[in-house]
């Protein structure tokens, strides 16, 4: 993409596996796994190779293999190098429940680094982290977190001491149960808070970060008929660089992304750069797609994905 500036705002995409080790989350099942992957049907193994293409030649970036259970749970993840070799190595375990309660992490040779071992309440939510060592030493253990449920069921308190006081994290929910305020307390003072609002589905339509009592971000949404995000406004408010990012999107039948369009301007209005991108998919009979081609906005391919998908028969 050519004289093209391209900012990219703090809007992570982050594995499923991580954002269930979220205190205060109930541990998420199979569902989050494969609707992560976007993916359809009994599916036992993934594998992705990223290449960069540059004068139509395919350039290997990286790759990953995923491996899932009969319930459709991540049990293995390999990230690999542009080389093929192993850069990180996880397996995980789970319970009757399906809730993640181990992960080990394993070097090139497959023999096991570290472990890390979650402790679940009756409900679900996780208490307590403890990180070992190869040999099974205690290298790190969380403080124990003590949460207070609605009667609905849903968090409304949980806290822990750490070295500093007290830390503590309340939660508010709309008639529909929908979080609406989550308020960070530090020694017994609000340092952070997330306040968030809903359309009539269930779905956010806006989210402000504030820091003590001034904002410092907002990003609103704007939806299709299968809930696909199809317009987001950012405004960052903190730090020295105050922007103002607009992303739309198109998606196809399968609900993958199939173009992308992005303009920043700084809060007086001055347009900062933007990109616009196209996508094209290949799809296997079970409409998971096997290759993702992106082109710039000069129409030539950039960026190629392919998956190769394994099923349980």
């Amino acid at each position: 993409m050519k004289n093209v500036i391209i900012f990219f705002i703090s809007i992570l995409v982050v594995s499923p596996l991580y954002s269930q080790r979220s205190y205060g989350e109930k541990i998420k099942t199979n569902k989050d796994d494969l609707s992560f992957y976007n993916l359809r049907g009994n599916v036992k193994s993934l594998k992705t190779k990223n290449y960069r293409v540059d004068n139509s030649k395919m350039n290997p970036i990286s790759s990953e293999l995923i491996k899932f259970n009969f319930q459709g749970l991540i049990i293995e993840m390999v990230q690999y190098d542009s080389s093929e070799r192993i850069e990180s190595w996880k397996k995980m375990k789970y319970n009757g429940e399906g809730n993640l309660i181990e992960i080990l992490n394993l070097n090139r040779s497959g023999n096991i680094t570290s472990k890390e071992i979650y402790e679940l309440d009756d409900e679900g939510f996780m208490k307590r982290k403890t990180t070992l060592d190869g040999n099974g030493k205690i290298l790190e253990k969380s403080p124990l977190h003590q949460y207070q449920f609605n009667n609905q069921g849903k968090v409304i308190s949980e806290e822990y001491n750490n070295s500093i006081g007290v830390f503590k994290v309340t939660h508010v929910y709309d008639d529909n149960g929908n979080e609406i305020l989550k308020t960070f307390y530090q020694g017994g003072e609000v340092s952070n808070k997330y306040v968030k609002s809903y359309d009539y589905k269930g779905r956010i339509v806006k989210s402000d970060v504030y820091d003590y009592s001034s904002l410092t971000s907002s990003v609103q949404y704007k939806y299709d008929f299968s809930d696909n995000i199809i317009y987001s406004e950012f405004i960052n408010l903190s730090g020295f660089l105050k922007v103002k990012e607009i992303v739309e999107k198109e998606y196809d039948n399968w609900n993958n992304e199939v173009s992308i369009f992005s303009e920043s301007y700084n809060l007086d209005g001055e347009f900062l750069g933007g990109y616009s991108i196209s996508k094209n998919y290949i799809y296997d009979n079970q409409h998971n797609y096997v290759r993702c081609t992106t082109l710039s906005s000069d129409n030539l391919p950039s960026d190629i994905e392919d998956r190769l998908i394994q099923y349980y028969h």
